[in-house]
């Protein structure tokens, strides 16, 4: 009588991670951007944005250069850095609306807890997606602005106005760049809101009461520190680097140094926030 001996199974060889599958800030900024592409809102926010933003650009000068053409030429036209970057506020907003989804949709609908599954390191992550928020709003800030100071400038050439008056440097290229940095920062700075808040919603409404509300009632205050406090936000910050460039004074550096410097501190604040939800 025999008795069947099942045979061993073959030693399975331990399977090691390759070298260059770490997560790393490069991989995690690629990750970022493939998700910030794939979300079809954020793409149609966009295009949608850049179209009312160069549209109403080109419409409102047609309408001040008409006006004034009626008038006989009384009143002076607004000149093409004004006029290019009068609706830059559009693109502004969405660009917020994009940054503060960017987060906030991915919180509701559970994909961040896949990522931070894959990317462990909220410092990282939310590093990532600062980075691939600013410089997507950068990009679009700068083809947005180019093509509503062409639009105004199409529109006053058409009738028979000159369209720049100063310096090209000065008049156009620094104020677009300027709007276009603008438009990050409030990017980046929706986004470090949106993290502690978690909220669509309520972060796209803090921030742009923050950005577009809190400034002008703190101008009209009659107290002396309101005013003082209302040139140091964001919101008065940004706007001034949209203007024709003065030179490099001193009021000019703080104001940039204040743009950078509150997406920066959204930024870091939202880091810590998300670090302390792994404690």
């Amino acid at each position: 009588m025999t008795s069947a001996s099942a045979a061993p199974a073959p030693a399975r060889t331990p399977r090691h991670t390759p070298a260059d599958a770490r997560v790393t800030f490069p991989r995690l900024v690629r990750s970022q951007w493939i998700a910030l592409r794939s979300l079809r809102s954020s793409l149609v926010s966009l295009i949608v944005g850049m179209i009312a933003t160069i549209g109403l650009a080109a419409a409102f000068a047609f309408l001040m250069a008409y006006s004034s053409e009626q008038a006989g030429g009384l009143f002076p036209l607004p000149d093409l850095t004004t006029m290019g970057n009068n609706t830059a506020i559009i693109a502004m907003c969405v660009a917020v609306l994009v940054a503060v989804a960017h987060y906030a949709k991915e919180h509701a609908t559970g994909a961040l807890a896949t990522t931070r599954a894959a990317a462990p390191k909220p410092v990282g992550l939310i590093g990532a997606k600062a980075t691939v928020v600013g410089l997507a709003s950068f990009a679009a800030g700068v083809i947005t602005l180019a093509l509503s100071f062409a639009a105004v400038a199409v529109v006053y050439g058409s009738f028979g106005y000159a369209t720049v008056t100063g310096s090209f440097l000065d008049t156009v290229v620094l104020p677009i760049l300027g709007g276009a940095l603008y438009i990050a920062a409030c990017a980046v700075f929706g986004l470090g809101v949106a993290v502690p808040l978690r909220s669509e919603t309520w972060a796209v409404l803090v921030v742009l009461l923050f950005l577009l509300m809190v400034p002008t009632v703190l101008a009209n205050l009659p107290y002396d520190w309101a005013p003082a406090t209302a040139d140091v936000l964001l919101g008065t910050t940004g706007q001034t680097l949209m203007l024709p460039f003065p030179g490099l004074t001193g009021t000019y550096a703080l104001d940039l140094a204040l743009t950078v410097a509150w997406p920066a501190a959204a930024v870091v604040a939202a880091m810590a926030v998300e670090r302390s939800r792994d404690a």
